[in-house]
């Protein structure tokens, strides 16, 4: 049971420092718009949390979800909506384009979703990147139609209209913004100069050829920054699990030495393991400190696991700690000073 238990906070670690590392692809504007099943304009009136996140609001065929959004739909773009419309986000997979709502002004791009009995139900649309904000009729938007890291990419402040105006022109056009169609793909220099050498649809498709092939570099650039940090988790994790192997030769010596320790979910070593991931999650090179010190207390009735770094360079403030639920194992990462 222990190594079970230890392999799982192992899954734990690599899923926390995986997904904190490896950055998430959002589609551009033109492949958002033509994706999602729906867009309107909406006002959320309550948004509901599952109080355990071990226990989801609602199960999907494509992942669980623990949060529900109340929305009263304005007006839609795409999408028959009307009157009052349900959401669901807060996914709870890793890797996966997480959505989350608040009360107020939005414009939102939906999918659906769908429960084992064939229930549909509707869902977030490309992550955060499909939740807009609107403020003073103004949505942070798309400055071109290239994939991004994350809404904190849409810079453009603009006005609510001219976005609508923007995205019926996506759906009204070709494919709905999609890649164009075998015959118009092929439709190349030749057959273009034949048909009388049009200008202007010779400048669209090098402006389209050009924006796919700086799409594909900015994938190649993630893709390889992400084996990097993949690489240097195996390791990390590698020496882990030696250090879990190592324990268990140990034959009962830990038992004994915690005889007298409240009885906790975590053991010490799991607890330094998810402190670790935490640390890496936040861009910290742990070869810089010295093995951790690490300390168990019950603080406001939850037990609470202290691992503090001490940095190799004596100096003040050149240490951090990481507190660890032992019940939830939520991390929180505190700078020295």
């Amino acid at each position: 049971m222990r190594i079970i238990k230890s392999l799982a906070v192992v899954g734990l670690v690599l899923g926390a420092a995986v997904s904190a590392q490896a950055r998430v692809l959002y589609e551009g504007m033109n492949e958002m718009i033509s994706k999602a099943e729906c867009i309107a304009v909406v006002n959320i009136t309550n948004v509901e949390q599952a109080a355990d996140l071990d226990q989801p609001l609602i199960e999907g065929k494509r992942w669980p979800y623990a949060q529900k959004a109340i929305a009263e739909v304005e007006s839609s773009v795409k999408g028959d909506v009307k009157g009052k419309i349900e959401i669901y986000g807060f996914e709870l997979v890793k890797g996966a384009k997480q959505c989350q709502f608040a009360k107020g002004r939005f414009l939102l791009f939906l999918a659906t979703d769908q429960t084992a009995d064939g229930t549909r139900f509707w869902v977030g649309s490309n992550g955060q990147v499909g939740v807009r904000p609107i403020d003073d009729d103004k949505v942070l938007w798309f400055k071109n139609d290239r994939v991004i890291t994350g809404d904190s990419e849409l810079t453009n402040n603009a006005a609510l209209s001219d976005v609508l105006t923007q995205i019926k022109g996506v759906l009204s056009g070709p494919k709905a913004g999609n890649a164009p169609s075998a015959p118009e793909h092929h439709l190349g220099l030749k057959d273009a100069g034949a048909a009388g050498g049009d200008e202007q649809r010779l400048r669209r498709r090098l402006e389209e050829l050009t924006r796919k092939l700086e799409n594909l570099a900015k994938e190649q650039q993630v893709l390889a920054e992400t084996e990097s940090m993949l690489r240097e988790e195996i390791r990390l994790l590698e020496s882990m699990i030696e250090t879990l192997g190592m324990e268990k030769d140990k034959t009962g010596t830990a038992d004994k030495r915690d005889a007298g320790r409240p009885k906790t979910r975590f053991t010490k070593e799991e607890a330094v393991m998810l402190a670790n991931a935490e640390a890496i999650r936040n861009g910290i090179d742990l070869k810089k400190y010295n093995p951790p010190r690490v300390e168990f207390k019950i603080l406001d009735q939850e037990g609470m696991w202290t691992v503090v770094y001490p940095g190799k360079e004596r100096a003040k403030g050149n240490y951090f700690d990481v507190r660890v639920n032992d019940r939830t194992g939520e991390c929180r990462l505190t700078p020295g000073e």
